[in-house]
């Protein structure tokens, strides 16, 4: 089907319904699509009744809830789609749907077929369809134990379902567009094809062979990474580098393209697009001089590292991971000490039990599994005592990192 893009985007489409099986990397093409165009497209948010996985928010990847909100929601007639979905319920609200149409956005649906097939019936106007399949089903399956959030049985279902889902593939003309996601560069050409957007131009190589070195610094709240990246800078040369402070800098850029988009996902208290929060740290490590680097505070989760091996991995070399440890005891000692003087907001006790919390359910996770992986990866893990005063952990810091 012949498309006239408008500024870009395809303008006979006000909706694209994307579909395809778990694990096969919707969510990774959206995500791109939204960080390099965040103001042509929108995502519109599902509800949902299963629980969030490690790194998911509420009201980013999902609206999560109980089946006793959402039944009656569905029966007041409420939901564009609803399906149930390995024995959860999955919906897409009419009112998120015309959220996004209304702000003049080409909103963006990750729904199951089950669902595709009620949009379909319900005579809405705008709405195109792509679906994204595997090379394989044993490529999918590798993808789908490669998270490592998902039970034996879970796995089994998904791929169960995924046998099923991929007959509407090859349905003569159910899709616009189906697009094999055996190459992620690829993949994401044919979408940004598709709906009629020209992909950013890659990086060009740096003149040197050698790869930039990067160290991963994490530790929960009041573990004192701050003050041992300051030591690391003086000592080894590294540049400093914050997630944090990238997108508090860039949303205060009148002139940012991001900056409208991080101000407004920050003020609804969600996640600001793991390709965003990347593309900026890689433009401070592409400006500088320097030639290795410590990444503060990054990855907090499952997705983020998985997001730096898809934007970043292959560009640099991934020294290790140093995570500083401390007892929950002494580190709120810590904490709020400091918030006598510090005028943070999350410097109270209330704050720190959600932060501990956030920490040990999803930054572990990434800890762990570099961990389990370093016969593999070559990356080393480096387990810091963090209890102790500031020149005793920073002696063991340096004598670690100088056996690297």
């Amino acid at each position: 089907m012949a498309v006239k893009p408008k500024e870009g985007a395809n303008e006979k489409a006000t909706t694209i319904v994307v579909n395809g099986p778990s694990g096969v990397g919707k969510g990774t093409l959206i995500n791109k699509l939204m960080a390099d165009f965040p103001t042509a497209f929108g995502f519109s948010v599902s509800h949902t009744t299963r629980g969030p996985r490690p790194g998911e928010e509420n009201g980013v990847h999902y609206h999560f809830s109980t089946r006793e909100e959402m039944e009656p929601m569905i029966a007041d007639g409420q939901f564009l789609e609803h399906a149930d979905v390995h024995g959860n319920i999955y919906g897409t609200s009419k009112a998120a749907v015309q959220k996004v149409v209304d702000s003049g956005k080409i909103c963006i649906l990750d729904i199951d077929v089950q669902g595709a097939d009620t949009v379909r019936k319900s005579g809405m106007s705008g709405v195109q369809y792509v679906f994204v399949k595997p090379p394989s089903m044993q490529g999918l399956e590798d993808r789908l134990r490669g998270r490592g959030t998902e039970t034996e049985e879970k796995i089994q279902k998904r791929l169960k379902n995924a046998a099923g889902e991929m007959e509407y593939a090859d349905k003569p003309g159910y899709y616009e567009k189906v697009i094999t996601n055996d190459d992620l560069e690829k993949a994401y050409k044919e979408f940004c094809a598709f709906v009629g957007m020209q992909p950013p131009a890659a990086a060009p190589a740096a003149d040197s062979g050698e790869k930039a070195k990067v160290l991963f610094i994490l530790g929960p709240p009041g573990a004192g990474k701050g003050t041992q990246c300051d030591n690391l800078v003086k000592e080894f040369d590294y540049m400093h580098i914050s997630a944090g402070d990238c997108l508090r800098e860039e949303k205060a850029k009148p002139d940012s393209p991001d900056a409208e988009l991080i101000n407004g996902i920050i003020k609804e208290g969600k996640l600001v697009p793991v390709e965003i929060t990347l593309r900026l740290m890689k433009k401070k490590m592409d400006a500088s001089s320097k030639t290795k680097f410590l990444i503060d505070g990054f990855p907090r989760n499952i997705d983020n590292k998985e997001g730096w091996e898809r934007e970043i991995g292959e560009a640099v070399k991934l020294q290790g991971v140093i995570n500083f440890e401390c007892s929950e005891d002494i580190l709120t000692e810590r904490i709020l000490e400091r918030g006598k003087t510090s005028g943070r907001s999350d410097d109270n006790l209330e704050s720190l039990k959600k932060r501990f919390t956030t920490f040990y359910n999803e930054t572990m996770p990434v800890v762990q599994w570099y961990e389990d992986n370093q016969a593999t990866t070559g990356v080393n893990v480096l387990r810091i005592d963090a209890t102790k005063d500031k020149e005793t952990v920073w002696g063991l810091t340096k004598d670690m990192v100088n056996k690297m």
